[in-house]
């Protein structure tokens, strides 16, 4: 590890990112959390970097926080897994209702 006046370096090193690019260095670790999180509630994860990339725009990315009206990635399907041609970007709110629909009409089916 780097030193500064004989001490570790504390904060970001882009130099030792797998991506230079910021915006793309940011991706990746939103694609690591993803995918991890995804591994948790043991969910099959399809999704590799690269199409993740596809799915964000800098204007979307940016707007991707825990706010109502943001940008999330979500499963067209959530009975299927996390791939390419089942996920979508929407609003964090139209998620959540269609959460809540999704899982009203899987209660009535058991």
């Amino acid at each position: 590890m780097e030193k500064i006046d004989g001490r570790k370096q504390k904060g970001p090193r882009p130099a030792l990112w797998k991506f230079k690019d910021p915006f793309q260095h940011d991706l990746h670790r939103a694609w690591a959390k993803h995918r991890a999180q995804a591994h948790f509630r043991k969910e099959e994860y399809h999704l590799t970097v690269e199409e993740y990339f596809t799915l964000w725009t800098p204007e979307t990315f940016r707007q991707k926080n825990s706010e109502g009206k943001t940008y999330t990635l979500t499963r067209k399907d959530w009975s299927k897994p996390w791939s390419l041609d089942n996920v979508e970007l929407s609003t964090r709110s139209d998620v959540a209702n269609k959460k809540v629909a999704w899982l009203r009409q899987k209660k009535s089916n058991v």
